[in-house]
């Protein structure tokens, strides 16, 4: 089968994301941004300005420049990797394309008009994708049926580094424990609400933001956590991999007090428990339901400093141990277990044709 990938961005790990697709798919397509050299496979690069511009003018050009694809290299299969960017539009287009549609969501957002859209969207869809379970059965909720839910796979490789070497390496103290934020500071991820939730914690920590931008950059950061000026250290720059791994290993707690907004699979979430860690996250949604079904470590009310002050105290003082629950759901975020799971989605997709 020939499967034409189709994604707007290539931004955090979505050049591993397509790559372990394109991989396991001889004689696939590529519609990118741009070229990569780490994608092996045929591609075109995106000329209707698409993954720039989101209007209605760029979006025509957008399924129009598919469908000229779509003919020109006898595609079967058409996978969006990005389905988000789709909701403005209500998928207006997709019933014209020639194959079968198969699009993944990496988050959603819920309402009267949203819950519209999304049933337009899974109606002119073979399926849909989504990375949680949480959302699956919200969308079956709805009466959507033709979801699947895989969850997002974590890419790197296991490290012999230990939590020390790791703390030592980038400088970070030994006695205290380390909450680390991982990626950009985007509003959606509530970098503000952990750092007001930080100047009404009693126990000890120590606190490294690795990319501080936009709106909670580096300025922002320090001008706001001043009362714990000696237990902080905050970057601006993009880590390297190795740098990446450093601070992961590094952390003891992985806080992530994402606002209600945001509801789908967290990256740096997914990694953290890859690599063992304890989470502290928002109750909401996906990420709630994640944390409390495989014991992964403790919620608190979502956009609530005061909450998240509280539970960080106690977590902080206490033992945090690594659930068998929580190694269970571990297990299942190989790469191996995402191709095989796409795989047989686009054999049932052929055979529905």
């Amino acid at each position: 089968m020939k499967i034409l990938f189709i994604d707007i961005s290539l931004k955090g790990h979505r050049e591993k994301y397509i790559n372990s697709l394109v991989s396991s798919n001889p004689g696939c397509i590529a519609l990118l941004p741009k070229k990569v050299d780490t994608v092996f496979c045929k591609q075109h690069v995106m000329k209707s300005g698409f993954d720039n511009k989101r209007t209605l003018i760029t979006y025509l050009s957008f399924i129009s420049e598919i469908n000229k694809i779509v003919k020109s290299d006898a595609v079967d299969i058409i996978h969006f990797l990005n389905g988000d960017s789709f909701y403005r539009y209500f998928g207006v287009g997709l019933k014209y394309l020639s194959k079968p549609v198969v699009i993944t969501y990496h988050h959603m957002q819920f309402g009267l008009l949203r819950n519209i859209t999304l049933k337009f969207l899974f109606k002119k869809a073979f399926c849909g994708i989504v990375h949680t379970n949480h959302l699956e059965n919200r969308l079956k909720s709805m009466g959507i049926n033709n979801v699947y839910h895989i969850e997002y796979p974590v890419f790197s490789e296991e490290t012999s580094l230990t939590n020390l070497e790791a703390k030592t390496n980038i400088g970070l103290p030994i006695d205290k424990k380390c909450i680390i934020i991982l990626g950009m500071t985007s509003y959606y991820k509530g970098t503000d609400i952990l750092i007001e939730a930080l100047k009404k914690v009693e126990e000890p920590f120590f606190l490294y933001i690795t990319r501080a931008g936009g709106k909670f950059n580096k300025d922002y950061v320090l001008n706001n956590t001043k009362e714990y000026a000696d237990s902080i250290k905050c970057e601006e720059k993009v880590l390297t991999e190795k740098e990446y791994v450093n601070a992961l290993v590094a952390a003891d707690l992985l806080v992530l007090p994402y606002r209600y907004e945001f509801d789908g699979a967290s990256g740096p979430m997914i990694e953290g428990i890859w690599n063992r860690k304890y989470i502290v996250g928002a109750e909401h949604g996906s990420m709630g339901e994640l944390i409390t079904r495989y014991n992964l470590g403790k919620t608190f009310k979502t956009e609530n400093s005061d909450d998240l002050a509280r539970v960080l105290n106690e977590v902080l003082k206490d033992k945090n141990t690594w659930s068998n629950e929580a190694e269970n759901f571990r297990s299942e975020l190989t790469v191996e277990k995402f191709i095989e799971k796409n795989s047989k989605i686009y054999r049932a997709t052929l055979r529905k044709v």
